[in-house]
């Protein structure tokens, strides 16, 4: 298959079912950045997301028998929506694998959208798990598998953004960061601009646990870090074009869904605020340029509010968890406070925790501090007092956003 061929006759046959979805000067980011900055806004798809179109290339272009049989598909939960739209509108039976964990809310989403074409089964207790479940449903009853990003039909459909993007500017496009999760989308548009911009520089955004999860072999998880691994040869062709991969850590992207609502009343999931939050990373090298970031993942309202905020303060050094161990319990707690906190710092709450040894009081302090640099001067006083301490990240102990 010629994918560039392929992008180009499912853009065709998406028209009057997905949505064309602006691309928007952000003025608030172009001012940050001395350039022009341009959205394009996947977050207004019909689903939310670019998901919806790589789901309709693939189960239009089903045969007639393989849309009478009907469907399996298993993912996260904006490709999910999509195969339970697409299957609504053209009538096909889609049977639709999630983990056991998986939201009420998340299932009655995807329900309502699919109607009565579509039966969710919960199964597994992790999504690697969920799909495993569901490809084996698909290999033994002979029912078309929708798989969330290898697949050629998919990144095909996925790829008419990319198209839309060329169509909706006639200025060059330096460079273009784009969101990876599954890495359908990177490898459409790679195909895409590889033909038509060679130039533009792509960048593939993706979340540091993906990072993380991949340095651990312990840690079994759904393969999130591109086509690595997957059947399809296109993988190569993407890295070999891309121009670089970044990753972003939670709180960082936390914080850029919070700006751009506060700016623009943009609002989206953590994961739809990728490529905006990459824009820090290139800073030196966006002055004067074109630029264009693609969103996704969007939301009628901002959800979790004060763990969003929690998440950005960490990231931004204007919160701090600090884990110390007090021989003299609570006097020695009093004196921390009061002679090793600057004026601007504030303990917010602490709690006293279990300490390994019985001669010692463990006691868990949340700071605020006016500025991400008076850290420094706080560990460094404690390192001289002499006291064991950890600075904690992981959101377990931060209680107030629970």
């Amino acid at each position: 298959m010629n994918l560039f061929s392929a992008a180009s006759k499912a853009q065709r046959q998406l028209k009057g079912f997905t949505v064309e979805t602006p691309l928007e000067t952000c003025r608030y980011l172009s001012e940050k950045y001395n350039a022009e900055i341009c959205l394009k806004r996947e977050d207004m798809q019909l689903t939310h997301s670019f998901k919806l179109r790589g789901a309709y290339s693939k189960i239009s272009t089903l045969s007639p028998t393989e849309k009478k049989n009907g469907i399996i598909a298993s993912s996260a939960c904006s490709h999910l929506q999509g195969v339970a739209h697409c299957c609504n509108a053209l009538r096909v039976k889609g049977t639709i694998y999630v983990p056991t964990k998986t939201s009420v809310s998340e299932i009655e989403k995807i329900k309502s959208l699919g109607k009565e074409f579509v039966k969710v089964i919960r199964a597994g207790e992790s999504q690697e798990h969920a799909l495993a479940i569901a490809m084996g449903d698909s290999s033994l009853n002979r029912k078309a598998f929708v798989h969330p990003f290898d697949d050629l039909q998919i990144i095909a459909g996925q790829a008419s953004t990319g198209l839309e993007i060329l169509e909706q500017t006639n200025a060059p496009i330096d460079f273009l960061f784009v969101p990876m999760l599954g890495g359908g989308l990177a490898a459409g548009i790679v195909a895409v601009f590889k033909v038509l911009s060679p130039n533009t520089k792509i960048i593939a955004v993706l979340p540091e646990e993906v990072k993380n999860l991949k340095s651990d072999p312990d840690k079994k998880t759904l393969n999130f870090t591109g086509l690595e691994g997957a059947t399809s040869p296109l993988y190569h062709q993407l890295i070999e074009n891309l121009h670089d991969r970044v990753y972003i850590p939670q709180g960082h992207l936390c914080t850029s869904v919070l700006e751009l609502h506060k700016h623009h009343k943009i609002t989206l999931k953590v994961s739809g605020a990728l490529s905006i939050s990459a824009l820090d990373l290139y800073a030196d090298q966006l002055e004067g340029k074109n630029v264009v970031c693609i969103l996704s993942e969007g939301l009628n309202k901002l959800k979790k509010q004060d763990k969003l905020k929690e998440l950005s303060r960490l990231f931004l050094g204007l919160v701090h968890y600090l884990r110390i161990e007090f021989p003299n319990g609570i006097k020695g707690a009093k004196h921390f406070i009061n002679n090793i906190l600057a004026e601007d710092d504030a303990v917010t709450f602490f709690y006293t925790v279990k300490s390994k040894s019985c001669s010692t009081e463990s006691i868990i302090f949340r700071l605020e501090t006016k500025n991400a640099e008076n850290i420094f001067a706080i560990k460094k006083a404690l390192n001289e007092s002499s006291l064991k301490y950890n600075v904690l990240k992981k959101i377990k102990y931060i209680r107030t956003v629970a």
